[in-house]
């Protein structure tokens, strides 16, 4: 057979395959899962939003700088300083005090991370004017120096000589300037080839609230926070347009006032902006011009000194030397703190330094272009591994390729995180859930329809054995013969009395149970049910029993569970018909009055003691006949006098009433607790329990066999 004749085998194999219908339903399955996976990506809903939130601050150590960077410090207003100083905001001429002291201590850039929008009612002159407007009261200084008259000028004179920044609130709203609004920087634009406006996607207000008109002189950047949508800061506004203009924000600007530029270089692509350039510094960001902060630490990452200190000159030239100085607060009365990925009261004053430790140490964490392309991609990849594993692999591997799947997914994710890409793997994971929720959903379905037809050709057959009454009579007849009608069947054991009964569901049935003397010293006890009803299950259960009786036997030295390990070999040979048979097998010894037990996926029996009843503590373990090499651990517990194990089948918990109503587990531990209150024969038992189960019945159709088996030791041996 040549290659080409070959390969049209296969492609016509391949159609043939495609063109069945429980194949299409699970391609079918498998497209709207990721239609469904698709919509969520493009909703983000709130719920899917925070748990993506969360594996990125899970994921942040993988990206965190072991140190954090020298070049940024924080001047702190905190607690000390208010103590020490006053109430704040500060009388101007403090802040212009403060402002000489860091730049006499040679600080690079002094950046406030504070609004002076309003005249410092504080000064001589405006508490004159105050008293003359207000309580017709002229008022003199005198000698009082003449810069010292007016503390917003003698603070204005102190910025245009220092390195400072200061501070601008972006708003829509309040008493906000929308028109003249000052220039931040000379920006340059750098457009690539197809390269889309960006200020459109840049955060955008009509106003802003900013510095005096005397302070303007020097850099300004802005201080807005956006949080996430779970409130917890993760980004910052490399820029933001305000009244249309581009603004900095103040990590920026001073970053540029430590360079000595007023120049800013923005870079857009197709999708917006790709990368924010100062002097030799270029940042790369979001379309939207944000850049995700790596945060690598709580509050106080980065070095504090007390405001009071420097305006006190009580620190060391060197400690300031060429860094990049933020004043800001850490006092609570302040309320400028703010929930990180670290911490929930980080000050925001340390927002604005881990943004320069970022940028100094080149420490990115950024999205691929075309993230939202990537992710749809790995979507569908996602999908379509799944649909190959749910749709067509077998269920018993669906836990661990799913896990593999995850698995990967999830290293992937962080490998590229370690890397500085960010990809969340939440979606994917979604694009994996819902495709093995749809697709074992339809296999499901596919599966119980083919039950469902087995099930009708089985019911046309036992309509057609109803027609062939007199064999099931003689299958009847025979059954009945393999069971155990004499009572008790163990000469050798005076001091046991044991009885049995079975009602058969249909004319033969399913359960069997045994007694009989294995040797001198040991008897055992077992009963069955065989899965199904009719003449296949009663050959199964003849099967069952003589398997059973040959392996206590030919190794009656051995235990419960050896002996039906044994047996489920044999069952599994040649068990072409798929039947299995749910088997509790007790093995009483007389020499140390223990009674050994394993059960294989059988009710557990309940036990009597003290004329107390209870359910047998047993291991179900599995069936027999459905898988080779299964273990059948054993148990054991003592048999004294007066105690009896009560065995039934499911037939007597599963016994439904004509409401519909099931007999249960807690009728038949509440009926073992009345009967076991007086002292009974075993036959007196088995005949009460049956006599209940009939009676709650009452003529509801019997739908299972109802077997009951009772061992009883009545005294000493």
């Amino acid at each position: 057979m040549d290659v080409l004749t070959k390969i049209r085998r296969w492609v016509a194999a391949c159609k043939g395959v495609c063109a069945s219908p429980d194949v299409l339903l699970r391609l079918a399955a498998g497209f709207a899962a990721v239609m469904a996976a698709a919509a969520l990506y493009a909703s983000s809903p709130l719920i899917l939003t925070r748990l993506e939130l969360s594996v990125y601050d899970m994921m942040l150590p993988l990206r965190a700088a072991e140190n954090p960077s020298y070049a940024p410090v924080i001047i702190d207003i905190d607690e000390r300083s208010l103590e020490a100083v006053g109430q704040w905001p500060w009388p101007r001429f403090l802040i212009a005090d403060l402002a000489a002291a860091l730049d006499r201590g040679g600080a690079a850039a002094i950046a406030f991370d504070a609004l002076f929008s309003e005249r410092d009612n504080s000064s001589p002159d405006e508490i004159a004017e105050y008293l003359r407007s207000e309580k017709n009261v002229s008022v003199t200084f005198e000698g009082l120096p003449d810069e010292l008259s007016d503390y917003d000028k003698l603070m204005a004179e102190a910025l245009e000589n220092a390195p400072a920044v200061l501070a601008v609130f972006g708003s829509d709203e309040g008493n906000v300037e929308t028109s003249g609004v000052p220039d931040a920087a000379n920006v340059m634009e750098r457009a690539s080839k197809g390269a889309a406006p960006y200020e459109a996607r840049l955060y955008r207000t009509s106003g802003g609230v900013f510095p005096l008109p005397e302070f303007r002189a020097v850099q300004m950047g802005t201080i807005n926070v956006e949080p996430e949508r779970d409130g917890i800061i993760r980004k910052a506004s490399m820029v933001i347009s305000i009244g249309g203009k581009i603004y900095p924000n103040l990590s920026l600007a001073a970053l540029m006032t430590a360079l000595g530029t007023k120049n800013l270089i923005l870079g857009s692509g197709p999708d917006g902006l790709e990368y924010v350039r100062a002097g030799d510094f270029t940042i790369p960001v979001a379309p939207d011009g944000t850049l995700r902060v790596p945060y690598i630490g709580p509050a106080r990452t980065y070095e504090y000194i007390s405001a009071v200190d420097a305006l006190r000159g009580n620190i060391p030239k060197d400690r300031l030397e060429g860094r990049i100085a933020f004043v800001g607060s850490s006092a609570r009365g302040l309320a400028d703190l703010h929930p990180t990925p670290y911490d929930p009261l980080c000050p925001g004053v340390e927002n604005h330094a881990a943004v320069i430790d970022a940028v100094l140490t080149e420490n990115w964490i950024t999205e691929p272009l075309g993230a939202g392309m990537i992710q749809y991609a790995i979507i569908l990849s996602v999908a379509f591994v799944s649909a190959v594993m749910f749709g067509f692999a077998r269920p018993r591997v669906y836990v661990p390729l799913a896990a593999v799947l995850a698995g990967g997914i999830a290293g992937a994710s962080a490998w590229c995180f370690s890397a500085g890409v960010y990809i969340t793997p939440v979606y994917a994971l979604v694009s994996e859930a819902l495709s093995s929720v749809c697709l074992m959903f339809v296999r499901f379905l596919q599966e119980e329809r083919g039950r469902i037809r087995v099930a009708s050709r089985l019911a046309l057959e036992m309509e057609r054995r109803e027609r062939a009454q007199a064999d099931l009579n003689t299958a009847r007849n025979i059954q009945a013969s393999a069971l155990t009608r004499v009572f008790p069947p163990f000469g050798v054991f005076g001091e046991m009395e044991a009885f049995a009964e079975m009602r058969p569901a249909k004319d033969v049935g399913g359960d069997f149970y045994d007694c009989f003397a294995i040797d001198d010293n040991r008897l055992a006890v077992l009963i069955a049910d065989v899965s199904g009803k009719g003449v296949p299950a009663a050959l199964f259960m003849m099967k069952a029993q003589s398997v059973i009786r040959n392996e206590t036997f030919s190794a009656a030295g051995t235990s419960a569970g050896a002996i039906l390990a044994a047996a489920n070999g044999e069952l599994c040979r040649g068990n072409d018909a798929s039947m299995f048979v749910t088997v509790f097998m007790a093995i009483y010894d007389k020499k140390n009055g223990k009674l050994e037990f394993a059960n294989a996926g059988h009710n557990p029996p309940v036990v009597a003691r003290g004329r107390k009843a209870r359910w047998l503590d047993s291991e179900r373990n599995f069936v027999l006949g459905a898988f080779e090499g299964m273990d059948f651990p054993s148990q054991s517990v003592s048999f004294g006098e007066g105690d009896a194990l009560v065995l039934y089948t499911d037939g007597v918990t599963e016994s439904m009433n004509e409401s519909g109503e099931l007999f249960g587990d807690g009728r038949l531990i509440d009926l073992a607790e009345r009967i076991f209150e007086t002292d009974r024969p075993a036959r007196e038992i088995v005949a009460a329990i049956d006599s209940e189960v009939a009676s709650f019945a009452g003529n509801a159709r019997q739908s299972d066999d109802v077997t009951v088996l009772v061992l009883k030791k009545t005294r000493k041996s």
